[in-house]
């Protein structure tokens, strides 16, 4: 082959394999962004605790919790709401840091659970009225669209609930028998960060980078 002929090959082959190489980072780009569906995806893995797996079904309680309240503030700050929910604060966006609190909350609560689990700790019936209230009013607040985004049953919701409560209850007993006040062992507390040293917890970022909060009962897209 006479050498102009050669090197034309050569620059053709560099360009197809520049073409190729550039569709597939551009592919890797779109899915870095691309949102899951939350209702469609519940049984996804989004981190576990000691082996035991919290799922985005887990997640969605939590979720709710977060949503409402971040909604709750945005109200204040702006009619328009989508506004308050991509303000940039404390180095990152405000749905992002919501986002991240809900999941070390379910973290927070499977801990607590499972040391409940472990002690047969149970509710009182004054403790039982408490929740039967909590879970009654979660469930009545719930817009029928919303229940529908959520995907989780009324027995789920009651069954989540109850476990976040005796989450709750073995948090406030576990302080007292270190001597500490409960608040010492919530998320943001020294005693609950060295306490979460001795789990093994491993966050799925390539899941979570994908949950559409703000989306998960509300609509807040763009």
């Amino acid at each position: 082959m006479p050498k102009k002929k050669k090197n034309i090959g050569i620059f053709l082959a560099v360009v197809a394999v520049s073409l190729v190489l550039a569709g597939a980072a551009a592919k890797n780009r779109t899915r870095k962004w691309e949102k899951v569906v939350y209702a469609e995806n519940l049984d996804k893995v989004i981190a576990t605790v000691d082996e035991t797996p919290i799922t985005l079904k887990d997640f969605g309680i939590y979720a709710v919790h977060e949503e409402k309240l971040v909604q709750q503030q945005a109200l204040v700050y702006d009619s328009d709401t989508k506004k308050y929910w991509n303000t940039h604060t404390n180095g990152g966006f405000l749905k992002i840091t919501a986002r991240d609190a809900a999941i070390d909350l379910a973290i927070h609560d499977v801990i607590f659970y499972g040391m409940a689990q472990e002690i047969g700790l149970s509710l009182n019936e004054e403790e039982q009225e408490y929740l039967a209230n909590e879970q009654l009013d979660f469930w009545s607040d719930l817009e029928e669209d919303q229940r529908e985004k959520l995907a989780i049953s009324k027995e789920e919701v009651e069954e989540a609930l109850f476990k976040m409560a005796l989450a709750q209850k073995m948090q406030q007993q576990f302080a007292l028998e270190k001597g500490k006040d409960g608040s010492e062992y919530d998320l943001t507390g020294d005693a609950y960060q060295d306490m979460l040293k001795e789990h093994d917890v491993i966050k799925k970022e390539e899941m979570i980078d994908h949950i559409d909060f703000g989306n998960i009962i509300l609509d807040h897209k763009q």
